[in-house]
């Protein structure tokens, strides 16, 4: 049964780039388990699709996706992921963690991380910060947005903070970037209360556009703006775990994969050696 993953594997590591069991786990919810999760990783590690990656005091542990990987799903491949840093690999997986649990939000309709994001779309985002990532949020009757997505795992000075704040306020006041909106999660209570506090003192036309959870799993956010929660991430009819976030003359859009043919011509090939390897 391994050899009917693969390919959707390899998808999920191209797009998120590093991912953990859990992180495995939770995005195919109802299709494998745990203990399957780890073979499906170590099928993709001997075939040096991806590498192990372990953080020394943290006990994260996760594999990464290897050039090989992404030169066989993307156009992109050479300059789209970077290896990791050690200290960067825990905040990249609680951000990946946090956007597979969006992806099962019945109005998030795509989502880009940070390494997904070019400059020159940056500029068009926000220009003054780089996000974590992009979620877009399309609810009934109304027009997609787009907001920010920021995951804070280590303590900030209120300065600091306030820094991050004040850049995202005038984005959004100015109305002329598409950040419309923030989704800030954060790791401590510490920081979700300096968060708070500091959002206490800002007009409510900024505020209202800023969502702040203490929880890597939105559990203490509103149904109202990201939708009930779908049993599994493959239940969303718009697939935005599978999703690339494409400027087009019409605009911003996220499009499925299977959408974008240009994808697609090394992802089927090697797919398809893959699974006759793996027989």
């Amino acid at each position: 049964m391994i050899k009917t993953r693969l390919p959707e594997l390899m998808l999920a590591f191209s797009k998120f780039g590093v991912l953990g069991p859990s992180e495995l786990v939770n995005l195919l919810e109802g299709q494998i388990c745990r203990s399957q999760s780890y073979r499906y990783l170590a099928e993709l590690w001997k075939l040096k699709l991806v590498r192990r990656r372990a953080h020394s005091w943290s006990k994260v542990d996760a594999f990464e996706a290897t050039h090989a990987l992404l030169r066989a799903t993307r156009e992109d491949s050479v300059d789209v992921f970077r290896p990791l840093k050690e200290d960067e690999l825990r905040h990249r997986i609680a951000c990946v963690h946090v956007l597979i649990g969006l992806c099962r939000r019945e109005f998030i309709t795509g989502v880009a991380l940070e390494h997904e994001i070019g400059s020159e779309e940056i500029s068009r985002f926000c220009p003054r910060r780089v996000p974590d990532g992009i979620i877009e949020i399309s609810q009934p009757g109304s027009a997609s947005i787009e907001f920010a997505l920021e995951v804070e795992l280590s303590a900030k000075t209120r300065d600091r903070a306030g820094e991050i704040l004040d850049i995202y306020e005038q984005t959004i006041r100015d109305g002329k970037h598409l950040c419309r909106g923030v989704l800030l999660v954060t790791g401590t209570d510490a920081c979700f209360s300096l968060y708070e506090s500091l959002l206490k003192e800002r007009p409510a036309s900024f505020r209202d556009w800023v969502l702040l959870s203490k929880d890597l799993d939105l559990s203490d956010v509103n149904e109202n703006t990201l939708g009930h929660k779908l049993n599994t991430a493959h239940e969303h009819p718009r697939k935005p775990c599978e999703s690339r976030r494409i400027v087009t003359h019409e605009g911003i859009k996220y499009l499925n994969d299977f959408s974008i043919s240009s994808h697609l011509k090394g992802y089927r090939s090697v797919a398809g050696q893959l699974t006759a390897r793996v027989e």
